[in-house]
């Protein structure tokens, strides 16, 4: 059988030069005629040399320079496609894959990643499938010889990947470095698209991150002697690389409302709600000039927001700039929810007593010395702060808000208006609502 309309692309990770030559051998005795692409950063010119290797094209392209070398002296240089990707000032993984697939003339291709001789046999069983589809992805269950924490940062690594990809894109192993499809449809898609985004982890989650859904894409399952390994630093990349920033500032900020609980309920066991609010009080009484600081932002420092977000809606408004508009709007609904829903039902519901009026609670009751709990500051306070946390790209700016809105719940401890655990409350409520509903709007 020939194999004259497929390319077989190796992406050099780790080969020597003698487990190079002789698994392209391999690979030229198993596939007459295909043509072999190895992208690399070394030359390995000398391999040309090699007679045994006369059975297929041979191509070595140096992802580094951009150069290429063949044993087909035929062969136009020139028609080296010049950069139709634009990813020629690109670095990473995939972009070193997608370029040498510039050059791929043949109707199929199949991208494997290591020079174990027991893949030989997979670029034929790819090649089958690619007749009745566009795009063939490898996956493999061969796990148990890893550790186990090897084998939960995959699972992991697959289930991120897999939830970010488009539902038409979804295969069971995102992360596999073995795949292929056919030429043609792959490069007339990133020819004629006007915009990809190219994440630099693996090739094949880049590629289904940018496949349209008319893609007929199917698994195929193999097994691995030596199954690919995966580390906590290749997490962190993929993590960084496949959550989206909004998404990374709401587990983020939701982790900040976590730490705190924690810390704040270690504070309150070891030392009591009481003593901690009214040791803040006593710091007060001491400082005349510090308590004075804190009572005017107690009293000027929601104004603040609310007239920071006042802003927003009228220059939405008078300068039809719609996002801008949607950001005030969304903030009112936090503030109804969190502000005057939870935090007016918590208040009612738990009928706290404030400082000074004596440890007790009557529950289910209206009057306002029994609505300590929460804090109505603070969770106004932390639910503007939580909308611009969800909104802002800018981390220090989100910070910025965040302290603000820590020094406004401090106020109500040291001016004697709420205890310790009520102003924590205040920003739990505050905080997350403002989070998850600014999330929820803008996510995309």
């Amino acid at each position: 059988m020939n194999y004259d309309d497929l390319t077989i692309l190796i992406t050099e990770t780790a080969p020597g030069k003698n487990n190079l030559s002789r698994f392209i051998s391999k690979l030229s005795e198993f596939y007459p005629g295909s043509s072999i692409i190895v992208s690399s950063e070394k030359a390995y010119k000398n391999l040309l040399e090699k007679t045994h290797l006369n059975l297929s094209k041979i191509y070595l392209f140096n992802n580094k320079t951009n150069k290429i070398s063949t044993n087909i002296n035929e062969f136009n240089i020139n028609k080296v496609d010049k950069d139709p990707l634009n990813i020629r000032n690109i670095s990473g993984y995939s972009a070193s894959v997608l370029k040498t697939l510039c050059f791929v003339y043949t109707e199929k291709f199949i991208v494997i990643d290591s020079l174990d001789e027991n893949f030989l046999h997979l670029p034929g069983i790819f090649y089958k499938h690619l007749n009745e589809n566009d795009f063939v992805a490898g996956h493999h269950k061969n796990q148990k010889k890893l550790p186990v924490q090897k084998r939960a940062l995959i699972k992991t690594a697959n289930k991120i990947a897999a939830i970010r990809l488009p539902k038409h894109a979804r295969v069971k192993e995102p992360m596999s470095r073995i795949f292929g499809g056919k030429t043609s449809k792959l490069k007339e898609f990133f020819l004629y698209k006007s915009h990809h985004e190219l994440r630099s982890f693996t090739v094949l989650f880049d590629i289904l991150s940018n496949l349209p859904p008319k893609m007929k894409i199917k698994d195929i399952f193999y097994r691995r002697k030596n199954p690919q390994s995966f580390n906590s630093a290749q997490l962190k990349l993929l993590l960084k690389s496949a959550i989206d920033i909004k998404t990374a500032k709401l587990l983020i900020g939701l982790s900040i409302i976590a730490l705190t609980l924690i810390f704040s309920n270690i504070l309150v066991f070891v030392f009591g709600d009481y003593n901690i609010s009214r040791g803040i009080r006593v710091f007060g009484k001491e400082n005349p000039w510090v308590k004075s600081i804190f009572r005017f932002i107690s009293n000027y420092g929601i104004h603040l927001y609310h007239t920071l977000f006042v802003c927003l809606i009228l220059t939405g408004i008078f300068t039809k700039r719609k996002k801008v508009l949607k950001l005030g709007l969304v903030y009112i609904l936090v503030q109804l929810i969190a502000t005057i829903i939870i935090n007016g039902g918590f208040k009612i519901a738990i009928g706290r007593s404030r400082p000074g009026r004596g440890f007790q609670y009557r529950f289910f009751t209206g009057r306002s010395r029994y609505q300590s709990f929460t804090s109505g500051h603070a969770t106004d306070a932390f639910s503007s702060a939580g909308t611009l946390w969800g909104y802002l790209s800018s981390y220090w700016a989100s910070l910025l808000f965040f302290f603000f809105s820590v020094l406004i719940g401090f106020s109500r401890i040291i001016l004697g208006s709420h205890y310790f655990m009520d102003v924590v409350g205040g920003m739990t409520i505050g905080y997350t609502t403002g989070i998850v509903i600014t999330y929820h709007f803008f996510r995309n």
